[in-house]
């Protein structure tokens, strides 16, 4: 512990999953700074019960700036007055990725950069960066209007019909919907548009998408200056169940070697991951497995 004495690691909404990662910095012997990055977080609370942290200090990142670069520069300074070397700034919760992407960028530490950190937070530009890597995409379009989802779905020959309609930036199966008619899905676009997410996100535009037949998987890797580690492979169960079309009833660890596809699936999973400039850090991807191979659902 001696060694660490007088080092900071900051992690940006340490809440849900993230307080795990806070409390493994107490347990580091490293000081703990807790970074929000939305001020005055409406979700910083969501703190698994029992899960005790202990943080040194509280930094409010003020997103709320018309000048961004200032904002930014405010919280490095905030940062840098701090009475430790903060050594590192990572995530929590998905929210803070793309803060801790861009402070850990100008501040020179370990990062994953932040040039495409939109493209991590983003489903519909990840999507995009995707395909524009030379990677298999799912078929979407951004709608921030019904004009823009029916135009959209007047393109679509799938029989039967069927689209996913989402908002771009929640998390697990936040308003998901699966729409078996043009007519649901521009019902979905209307439950959507306009209203905040499970992550306290503005929902100011609508992802639609093709629906990708297949089992999905999860695929986590631990990445190093670029080297992908698989930690595991998972088989989700969902079903619909009470009027809600993706319901997890279960997942099962699985081998690759196990699954029909899987070492290729591990391969694309690796080449999405270099898509997205995913060089550092955990990664949690869902990946449909289709009768004509992989395809990214998100990371």
């Amino acid at each position: 512990m001696d060694s660490v004495n007088g080092l900071a690691i900051a992690v940006v909404d340490p809440f849900t999953t993230g307080a795990h990662v806070a409390r493994y910095v107490n347990q580091a012997g490293y000081k703990c700074v807790r970074m929000l990055s939305i001020l005055n977080s409406p979700v910083a609370h969501l703190v698994q019960e029992g899960i005790e942290v202990t943080y040194d200090a509280t930094i409010q990142h003020n997103d709320q700036m018309e000048d961004q670069d200032a904002s930014y520069h405010s919280t490095i300074e905030s940062l840098r007055k701090l009475p430790w070397e903060v050594v590192a700034v990572i995530p929590g919760a998905e929210t803070g990725v793309e803060l801790a992407d861009i402070l850990s960028d100008r501040m020179a530490l370990t990062s994953n950069g932040e040039a495409l950190t939109l493209a991590r937070r983003n489903k519909y530009v990840m999507g995009e960066t995707v395909r524009e890597a030379n990677v298999r995409a799912v078929k979407q379009r951004l709608c921030s209007s019904l004009d823009e989802v029916e135009e959209f779905l007047g393109d679509f020959s799938t029989d039967p019909f069927s689209a996913v309609v989402k908002p771009v930036a929640s998390a697990g199966s936040d308003s998901v919907y699966l729409c078996d008619s043009k007519e649901e899905a521009t019902q979905a676009f209307s439950k959507i548009h306009g209203t905040y997410n499970g992550l306290g996100i503005l929902n100011s535009s609508v992802l639609v998408q093709e629906f990708l037949v297949g089992q999905e998987f999860v695929v986590d890797h631990v990445s190093k200056n670029g080297e992908h580690k698989l930690v595991g492979i998972w088989e989700y169960d969902k079903r619909p169940v009470n009027n809600s079309p993706f319901v997890y009833h279960g997942m099962r660890l699985r081998e690759p070697q196990e699954i029909d596809g899987g070492e290729e699936m591990v391969i694309y999973a690796r080449s999405v991951l270099d898509a997205l400039q995913i060089v550092h850090g955990p990664s949690h991807m869902e990946v449909m497995l289709t009768p004509t191979g992989p395809c990214l659902v998100e990371v």
